[in-house]
């Protein structure tokens, strides 16, 4: 079973918690023990946190796919528009997002928004390559949540979804990434031949 979704927009890293610094109550606010320092969730963090999980519930319903209880492996794409500066050959060329925010942080940001949605604790992530690349056509996360066999009969049978779920999920990201970049600079760079290939669900 494999919930699929996606999330137009920017793809932003987990940004770090905030800290604000209060007199505690009654002190006179002469000695360094009279303050406490708070921290307090990024607060694009948390608005970007809270989109996420609205899009990951809403496909849960669309799909009639519970909230998963055993383990699961999360496929995510961070796909960043390509500048419209570039000339038509350098937007052909230009594939990897090799500049910040991580690939990394951009998938934790995606799977603390998913926890307590797509799943209770994000201890049941076993498996999570992030994916970052540069798109012609769209920008947002790509999100796939498969939820896995637990029991030792299914074990190979998980692994070999595994293999299959990522052949899946790096030709959606092909389709993502490519689509629409080789139309008017395939002459130029000799890629007439290359293919797009993948589908996903959208919202």
């Amino acid at each position: 079973m494999v919930l699929r979704f996606s999330v137009e927009g920017p793809p932003r890293p987990k940004g770090r918690h905030r800290t604000r610094v209060v007199k505690r109550k009654g002190a006179s606010g002469e000695g360094r023990g009279d303050y406490l320092s708070i921290e307090y969730p990024d607060p694009a963090t948390a608005a970007e946190e809270k989109r996420i999980a609205a899009h990951c519930l809403a496909a849960m319903r669309q799909q009639r796919i519970a909230k998963a209880t055993g383990a699961v492996a999360l496929f995510v794409l961070a796909a960043f528009r390509l500048p419209a500066s570039l000339s038509r050959v350098k937007r052909a060329e230009r594939i990897w997002h090799t500049q910040r925010p991580d690939a990394d942080n951009c998938a934790k940001l995606v799977a603390d928004a998913l926890n307590g949605s797509a799943w209770d604790d994000d201890a049941q992530v076993v498996f999570g390559p992030p994916f970052k690349a540069w798109s012609a056509t769209w920008e947002g996360y790509s999100v796939w949540v498969a939820h896995l066999p637990s029991d030792p009969e299914g074990a190979c049978a998980a692994f070999r979804e595994l293999r299959g779920l990522s052949a899946l999920f790096i030709a959606e990201a092909e389709r993502l990434t490519l689509e629409g970049r080789w139309s008017d600079a395939a002459g130029t760079l000799g890629l007439e031949g290359i293919g797009r290939h993948g589908t996903t669900t959208r919202m």
